[in-house]
């Protein structure tokens, strides 16, 4: 397991592997990227060289609360927040920046905790912590990535079971889809 991965899962990362080896910075309220630039509508927002890369989260968890999520780009930390009102929103912008043509690894760690509303209340007692990686070719092209929380299954599909990830990778505004290389 990585350094960065060790420590985003204790929620205390302030690694930043990229060149420069500057630690992830706090920005407004309880949110962290790398760059230290957050920005509502776009994300962590860095320059560079490259093809454009966004990165956009979206929270399909139903009956869990997200508590908290660090996104990773080539084993670097570029989001990190446990901001009950940012990621209260069902899409989070969290990336924009430039990324080298080629293959690069987006990582992700989500929190979530059972909502325990209504008759489902024994679900507060429930905490899943998800850990996913996916290998995506940018491919010198306009890349977006849209990372999902999802709940998977049906009704009688075990609580411990049902939290996933799914990506979606769009390739020059949405014309070619791609997926998770190996």
């Amino acid at each position: 397991m990585s350094r960065c991965w060790m420590l985003a899962l204790a929620f205390l990362c302030a690694c930043g592997s990229d060149s420069s080896d500057r630690p992830a910075t706090p920005v407004s309220g309880q949110v962290r990227c790398r760059s230290g630039a957050f920005d509502g509508t776009r994300g962590c927002v860095e320059g560079g060289a490259g093809s454009p890369v966004r990165v956009q989260f979206r929270d399909e968890m139903g009956s869990f609360s997200l508590i908290a999520a660090s996104i990773g780009m080539d084993d670097a930390l570029v989001f990190e927040s446990v901001d009950p009102n940012l990621l209260g929103e069902d899409e989070l912008p969290i990336y924009e920046g430039r990324l080298p043509p080629g293959r690069h690894i987006v990582s992700v760690m989500l929190r979530y905790a059972g909502d325990g509303k209504g008759v489902f209340s024994y679900l507060k007692d429930y905490r899943f912590n998800i850990k996913s990686r996916c290998k995506v070719d940018t491919a010198g092209s306009d890349t977006a990535i849209v990372v999902s929380g999802i709940e998977k299954g049906n009704m009688t599909t075990p609580i411990e079971d049902r939290p996933g990830v799914r990506y979606l990778i769009m390739h020059d505004g949405g014309r070619r889809r791609g997926r998770c290389v190996d």
